[in-house]
């Protein structure tokens, strides 16, 4: 069935400030669940290896969006005894035929899917693709779900570094290294034919005769 979804604001904006009037709450009916934004800002922690990190705030909302999610998935592709594909299948039935160590790994995955691609969206296309390091244990994140409890998990990535010019660009001065152009042309015909040469030279086995300089020699 289509939800739909209001915005409330809970608290005054503080005089002086400039940030957003209170916490933004998105409250589905269907669900009665909040969508607290507790990091209006994107706050970002610039660390000393390249690399930021940031915390992505997870509610009943984005909860249980996840698992609506894997939910309709396994209804729709698992082959459960007593249910036709796409049927109503209990959650509890889904989860003792995937088994709950999957089932709820899953559902964490899907929380990512919804949530790191905007993790870092203060920082726009400075962060790296696919380096991003969830660093909150898998085991603390799976059993907030378990229990149905709001979390927080911290996640960082590479970023790119800032450039900046010690002088305006217009006034830079470039040097080019153009001592590999001084050589007159027929001394690197010369050199383009000898490498050559070696690229493409045979080896024969000298018979009746002793070393001479520039043979080969393998020593045993």
């Amino acid at each position: 069935p289509n939800v739909s979804e209001s915005v409330v604001t809970l608290g005054p904006r503080e005089r002086g400030t400039t940030g957003p009037a209170g916490v933004e709450c998105r409250v589905a009916p269907s669900r009665q669940a909040c969508y607290l934004l507790l990091n209006p800002e994107g706050e970002v922690e610039h660390l000393d290896n390249g690399r930021v990190r940031t915390k992505v705030f997870i509610d009943m909302y984005i909860m249980d969006k996840a698992y609506d999610a894997i939910n309709a998935y396994y209804r729709n592709n698992l082959e459960i005894p007593g249910f036709r594909k796409g049927g109503n299948v209990p959650e509890s039935v889904i989860m003792s035929n995937v088994g709950k160590e999957q089932y709820f790994l899953a559902v964490l995955e899907e929380v990512f899917k919804s949530t790191l691609e905007g993790a870092f969206a203060k920082l726009g296309d400075r962060i790296l693709a696919d380096t991003e390091t969830i660093e909150t244990p898998t085991d603390e994140m799976v059993k907030a779900l378990v229990t149905r409890t709001p979390f927080n998990y911290q996640v960082s990535a590479d970023i790119l570094p800032e450039v900046a010019w010690k002088s305006p660009y217009a006034e830079m001065t470039i040097k080019v290294d153009s001592s590999s152009f001084s050589q007159p042309d027929e001394e690197k015909v010369e050199e383009i034919i000898q490498e050559f040469r070696k690229e493409q030279a045979q080896l024969n086995i000298a018979v009746g005769r002793n070393v001479q300089r520039g043979d080969m020699c393998v020593v045993e």
